[in-house]
């Protein structure tokens, strides 16, 4: 059983490990540590990956599981055994067939393939398609662009974040060229973050994914609220972490970061010198502050974090961006399509229902309320998610995290102690 494990490795994107008797213990407990986040410190690699792996004592727990008979339960405890990680444990291993058997090829279909085509693009479309479990039945003939092309189309595009709109565009045409190579390694990449996890997370929570740029309210381990969001642009990247919420801010106040005042605003007013004036900027012993209202870049809500990095949640006047497919373009903070259906959430228990908010924003007064009961907040990097059918939802990889986290595992081999 142990060498079975061991063997079986890859199955989570770990390098399977082949172990003489003599120091199959050993083989153990390293594979024990590897499970549990212990091939890399996240910190190490890069200081905006602060997800820290929970403490494992990979030698007691193999010594209490042979002592008391347990082993092969303790050896199938390992693995994070969350069905989200399961599902893409099960992704991976098709794959890997995939790339066993010699993956999809390099055929590009034409651009501007839509339904209603016909000719051989249609068919290297449907091929290429079909290879990666997007199967579509032809109606009549396969080179053919029929609806059930159109709707294998439609959900290859939702699946990696492009509008699906049913037409061979320039990114649909990119994101048909990605290997399985290389979508095997963005998957490995995800299973590694998710051993960085706690194994048991709290049924209310908060998750936010930057790399698609999405936030999730779970309440009793229930997805009951998602929305889009806003995070750090390519320079200003939004980091990984978990904290938990603190206070929500009704007609925040804006203190200005001493970066975004020196690079973006004092110029605008050097342009401009009535620039801080019309938007309710001022400043107050040395610092720049924007006044609360409509103009306020932190809208009319903000939600703390007791997080290191001075990030928080926030609502924004810039509705616009929250139509747009890619929206990495903040400072670093994260902007919320629902701020006020979030801020509610989080009140609720303190009897402080939606209407109360509205009321609150209305009389323009900046309130803070403190929350009684912490929600815990995880800002994830998921650019690859296991669907309950089968197929992974791919999120582009947009601050190159995947590649330095890639680059980080090859250098850190399953070593024994």
């Amino acid at each position: 059983m142990p060498l079975g494990v061991l063997a079986a490795a890859s199955e989570h994107g770990l390098p399977a490990t082949t172990a003489a008797p003599a120091s199959l213990q050993e083989a153990i407990v390293a594979y024990a540590r590897a499970q549990h986040g212990g091939r890399i410190e996240p910190a190490k690699v890069d200081p905006e990956w602060a997800l820290h792996p929970e403490s494992f004592d990979a030698v007691t727990g193999l010594r209490d599981a042979e002592s008391g008979g347990g082993l092969q339960a303790w050896l199938a405890s390992l693995p994070p055994q969350d069905g989200g990680y399961r599902a893409l444990v099960a992704a991976r291993r098709r794959y890997a067939a995939l790339v066993q058997a010699g993956g999809w090829g390099t055929t590009s279909p034409p651009l501007g393939l839509k339904r209603g085509s016909v000719g051989r693009g249609v068919l290297a479309l449907r091929q290429r398609l079909d290879a990666e479990g997007y199967t579509s039945v032809p109606s009549r003939s396969a080179a053919t662009f029929d609806l059930g092309l159109d709707q294998a189309l439609r959900q290859f595009e939702r699946s990696h974040d492009l509008p699906a709109n049913g037409v061979v565009t320039v990114r649909v045409q990119g994101a048909l060229g990605i290997s399985p190579e290389a979508d095997l390694a963005t998957i490995d990449a995800n299973l590694e973050r998710w051993r960085w996890l706690p194994r048991t997370v709290a049924p209310d929570r908060i998750e936010v994914n930057i790399a698609s740029a999405e936030l999730t309210l779970f309440q009793h381990s229930a997805a009951t609220m998602t929305m889009r969001t806003v995070v750090g642009d390519t320079t200003h990247h939004t980091p990984m972490f978990a904290a938990g919420t603190t206070a929500v801010v009704i007609n925040p106040p804006w203190i200005v970061p001493v970066s975004i005042a020196k690079a973006e605003l004092f110029p605008k007013q050097a342009r401009n010198h009535g620039y801080f004036t019309a938007n309710g900027f001022f400043r107050v012993n040395g610092e720049l502050r924007q006044a609360a209202g409509p103009k306020s870049a932190l809208g009319r809500i903000k939600i703390d974090l007791d997080d290191p990095y001075a990030i928080y949640l926030h609502d924004t006047p810039q509705r616009s961006f929250f139509s747009l497919d890619k929206r990495a373009l903040s400072h670093g903070c994260v902007r919320l399509e629902r701020p006020i259906d979030l801020a509610a959430a989080l009140l609720s228990p303190q009897n402080m229902s939606r209407d109360k908010i509205d009321a609150a924003i209305t009389a323009a007064a900046t309130r803070r309320i403190n929350l009684a009961t912490k929600t815990p907040v995880f800002l994830l990097y998921q650019t690859a998610i296991g669907n309950e059918d089968g197929t992974v939802s791919f999120h582009p990889d947009i601050y190159g995290w995947d590649a330095k986290l890639t680059a980080a595992l090859s250098q850190s081999a399953i070593e024994h102690p």
